[in-house]
């Protein structure tokens, strides 16, 4: 209370105080999942329907369950490879390359190519390949969001009578270290409790009342 009228508040004119603090960045956000590998397995496919002389059967997918082999489950795509026939005596091979990051693979892979050894070589050339097929990594996870505390001061009204502090939270979605309306998700008021103390003036008599 301002007791001697000069408009100061002097250190004994104070009644109570609080502090209110600016709003901090929060501790970043957990990244994000890794994503899952690309797997294939080739297997002995024997004379049938499949492969009239025989070949291999090359199945691929993703390793959801992370635990390096591709399970029946986890198969999404299967090819097969086929020998020539007796009568021709040609080979057939299937070779892996891996597959950097671009139009094929936008997070990178492997590429898988088969075909006849048409000229014994035991290696496969490029005139030689007759199937490709892309087997591609999937991609990370997106990094975590960083949380946003705001401390702004709250006038008397409806949410405090007399006063007090705002305080908002939220995670910061644009990245902006501004924690923007749409990003709020807890809103707290806090009161301040206020002391009104009366300190009672001397009445000053006239000059008539001094001396009857």
């Amino acid at each position: 209370m301002d007791t001697n009228n000069d408009l100061t508040l002097s250190d004994l004119e104070i009644t109570d105080q609080s502090t209110v603090c600016n709003g901090q960045v929060g501790d970043p956000g957990n990244d994000g999942a890794d994503g899952v590998s690309a797997l294939f397995l080739i297997s002995a496919e024997g004379e049938g329907q499949n492969c009239a002389s025989g070949g291999y059967k090359v199945d691929t997918g993703h390793d959801i369950d992370e635990s390096n082999t591709l399970d029946a489950l986890e198969v999404t795509n299967t090819e097969y490879v086929c020998h020539g026939s007796h009568t021709i005596g040609v080979t057939s091979l299937v070779d892996k390359i891996p597959e950097p990051a671009g139009s094929n693979c936008t997070y990178g892979g492997a590429k898988l190519i088969s075909g006849l050894d048409s000229n014994h070589d035991e290696s496969l050339a490029d005139d030689e390949i007759m199937f490709t097929h892309f087997i591609c990594d999937g991609s990370n996870g997106a990094d975590g969001l960083n949380s946003i505390v705001d401390i702004t001061t709250e006038p008397s009204g409806d949410n405090c009578a007399t006063g007090g502090q705002k305080i908002v939270t939220g995670l910061d979605a644009s990245g902006d270290a501004i924690l923007q309306a749409i990003e709020v998700s807890v809103r707290m008021v806090r009161m301040v409790r206020m002391v009104q103390m009366v300190i009672p003036v001397p009445m000053q008599m006239s000059y008539w009342e001094q001396y009857l």
